[in-house]
C-alpha cells in the first residue's frame, strides 16, 4: 500500500516492485541503473 500511494502503482505493480526491492533483484539486471537516496 505505501508503494501505491507513494509511486502512483497500480497493486500488480506495486507488489512486483517490491518483491524486486526485498530481494534487491534490481541490482541482477545489467541495463539497470540502481539509485539510492
Amino acid at each position: 500500500v505505501e508503494l501505491i500511494g507513494k509511486f502512483g502503482l497500480l497493486p500488480n505493480d506495486a507488489l512486483i516492485a517490491a518483491t524486486c526491492k526485498h530481494y534487491e533483484d534490481f541490482r541482477q539486471v545489467d541495463f539497470l541503473e540502481v539509485v539510492e537516496p
